[in-house]
């Protein structure tokens, strides 16, 4: 339980971060004293009484996507680039680790998942009073320079509009299963009152990504509740035909005739183009900058054009596993349900925004992905028959499914040019 605990306050650290801007707390190592109390607690706990180490299928596809970026630079005989993907994915690999082998029982992971949501529904707070005053509670400058939309902030992880957007994102994702499954009444009230003001919060982000996943999260609920998905697909351009009138002026802006959407179109040419130079193992690791200085503004583009088909398998083997394994969970285990359902609808907003922001690197979908391989590890434990290994039709479907979204990208491309 100790390790539990201890995991609860390294989260509060990672998202809230008291440690860099709360008077007599700043500069203090809460995150490294944090990490190595989980580890220790953790090797007590499971030498006395739990030995069992969490299996999940995401762990394979972390082991292989750190593989394939340290491959991307070694068959160009590059070897400091195994120290750069060190530094960038060690931290990511610690939080990923620590959040699947914690995580192992019913009661940790869903008290864990609402600690989550509440401390990303605190910042939408402080985002408010950042939008009014253009300052945040970290003393942290509202985004935008003179004469640009005005788009809100927080520090760490999400000192990045478009992060903080898809944080929201994925609460917002949570708390709809609760609100559409058979909830008690007042739970179902207070979550839609929580996705009130978070929806708000992804409208003072501005980020178009978050606003267009939020809308497919939605159109994603309303089709698998109601199997009506060409009535939901009609609402959905409603929907967006509504927000592109009083919305955001970033989100009205979006056709390919403007200039930021032009740009990124340029920058879907140049990864295409690394890909194609490079198709099994990509141009390097965090080399992107290097052909373009833009980013890719498409994870998937990012992945294909850094890592190539390689590294791109195991980024679509974290999803599509992640994705089918949650619905597994959600036809075998009842009082699951509704969190794997929630879990699943992040996902899939997440997986919508991406394509439109380069995350690839980034801790957040790994976190998604730590909470779904819990979800799936707890469930094959009260189901003897849920298994979860990657199998040959596992790795045949990824392989196909991957290869089907590099056409559509590359089509998109030309069209787009």
């Amino acid at each position: 339980m100790m390790s539990f605990l201890v995991l609860i306050f390294y989260i509060f650290c990672t998202i809230i971060r008291p440690q860099e801007w709360v008077r007599g707390m700043i500069g203090q190592p809460f995150l490294d004293f944090s990490v190595m109390g989980v580890v220790f607690f953790l090797t007590i706990e499971r030498t006395i009484s739990s030995p069992r180490f969490v299996k999940a299928p995401q762990i394979l596809c972390m082991l292989g996507f750190c593989f394939a970026a340290v491959m991307s630079h070694l068959v160009h005989f590059y070897l400091g680039g195994v120290s750069l993907v060190i530094n960038k994915m060690f931290k990511i690999l610690v939080m990923f680790f620590l959040i699947l082998q914690s995580l192992n029982k019913p009661r940790k992971l869903k008290m864990a998942l609402w600690f989550i949501v509440l401390c990303i529904f605190v910042l939408v707070f402080q985002g408010m009073d950042q939008a009014a005053t253009g300052v945040g509670w970290a003393n942290q400058e509202i985004f935008g320079k003179e004469g640009e939309e005005k788009r809100i902030i927080w520090i760490g992880i999400f000192s990045d509009p478009n992060d903080l957007g898809l944080a929201f994102l994925f609460s917002i994702g949570f708390l709809s299963a609760f609100v559409v499954e058979k909830s008690k009444l007042i739970t179902r009230l207070v979550c839609f009152s929580m996705i009130c003001f978070l929806l708000y919060g992804v409208y003072l982000t501005h980020s178009r990504g978050s606003m267009l996943g939020t809308m497919v999260m939605f159109y994603f609920l309303f089709g698998k509740k109601t199997k009506k998905w060409i009535l939901g697909g009609l609402i959905g351009v409603f929907c967006l035909a509504v927000v592109l009138v009083i919305g955001s002026s970033r989100l009205s802006n979006i056709t390919s005739e403007e200039a930021s959407a032009h740009g990124r179109v340029e920058a879907w040419y140049v990864g295409i183009q690394m890909f194609q130079g490079s198709p099994l193992f990509g141009k390097g690791f965090k080399t992107f900058n290097e052909y373009h200085y833009l980013t890719a503004h498409n994870t998937y583009v990012l992945v294909l054009g850094e890592l190539g088909f390689f590294g791109f398998f195991f980024w679509m083997a974290f999803i599509y596993k992640s994705y089918f394994g949650l619905e597994n969970v959600q036809n075998k285990d009842p009082s699951l349900r509704t969190y794997a359902l929630g879990v699943q609808t992040g996902l899939v907003g997440f997986c919508c925004s991406i394509f439109f922001l380069s995350r690839s690197y980034n801790m957040f979908p790994y976190l998604i992905f730590a909470l779904s391989g819990s979800l799936m590890f707890i469930a094959s434990q009260k189901h003897s028959d849920l298994k979860f290994a990657i199998t040959k039709k596992d790795i045949k479907s990824i392989g196909l499914v991957s290869f089907a979204l590099v056409i559509v990208i590359v089509v998109t491309v030309k069209v787009g040019i």
